[in-house]
């Protein structure tokens, strides 16, 4: 609620917030034309793929994410895209962009042709819904970072009969720690995902394997050290007769 909402934001030590909001319904649209062949393999495919079959279906319509995003929120996102508010108003924006590796390259494609101007048609709770694309982006707001799904993104001050639901709030602090704490002494149904944790966490896991790695590296070189020592060091004892034959019809040291 609203209220739950001024309380996370009235926690201490808060540098940044943005907010984002879903809507309970489905924008579906129903021009397939308008899908990249990426679009449809990446997006259609594995959402009509029939497992009685094992094939896949061809589909009739396929669904746009609407993301409202809380007015400042929203003209924080715009500006770090260097867009004019001017210019997007009730308009929305379009982040279709998929990406993904492939042979050590990152690949950023797009999933539908939309161009800037044109109008997304769709059915929006089983009535019809239209909206003007102001800009094409392929970053997506703070918190859907690597969701590679097709997003409307739009003001919610102009939408407020969409019924909103907080979806995501992102917050940015210097102790992400103490910001956790704090926000789970407010006793409200929150999860929580402390990013700088996750972080920590992560990075703990790599050193683990990289001690256990290269320690595994080291011994194995030691050992291999070891043996090609003993290996020489055995030959020479077994052919100490062999030298002294050798020195006995005088061979010089320089010739040994």
């Amino acid at each position: 609620t609203e209220e739950d909402i001024q309380k996370i934001l009235s926690v201490p030590d808060i540098k940044e917030y943005n907010i984002a909001y879903d809507i309970d319904q489905s924008f579906m649209v129903k021009n397939l034309d308008k899908l990249t062949d990426i679009g449809k393999k990446y997006y259609i495919n594995k959402v009509y793929y029939d497992e009685k079959t094992d094939s896949y279906i061809d589909a009739t319509d396929y669904s746009i994410r609407i993301l409202l995003l809380e007015n400042d929120s929203f003209n924080k996102y715009i500006k770090e895209n260097n867009i004019n508010p001017k210019k997007v108003g009730n308009k929305g924006i379009l982040v279709d962009t998929v990406t993904y590796e492939d042979n050590k390259k990152t690949i950023v494609n797009r999933l539908t042709n939309y161009k800037v101007g044109e109008e997304i048609k769709g059915l929006l709770a089983d009535k019809e819904f239209k909206i003007q694309i102001s800009n094409i982006l392929d970053k997506q707001p703070k918190g859907y970072e690597g969701y590679n799904n097709i997003f409307l993104i739009l003001n919610k001050e102009y939408y407020q009969d969409l019924n909103p639901i907080v979806s995501t709030i992102t917050l940015k602090t210097d102790d992400a720690d103490k910001l956790e704490d704090n926000l789970e002494k407010l006793n409200l149904e929150l999860h929580i995902s402390n990013i700088s944790k996750i972080a920590k966490e992560f990075k703990s896991i790599i050193l683990i394997y990289s001690i256990f790695l290269y320690g595994f590296i080291t011994v194995i070189t030691l050992i291999g050290i070891t043996n090609i020592f003993n290996t020489i060091t055995t030959n020479m004892t077994l052919r100490q007769k062999e030298f002294a034959t050798l020195k006995s019809i005088g061979v010089t040291k320089k010739e040994f």
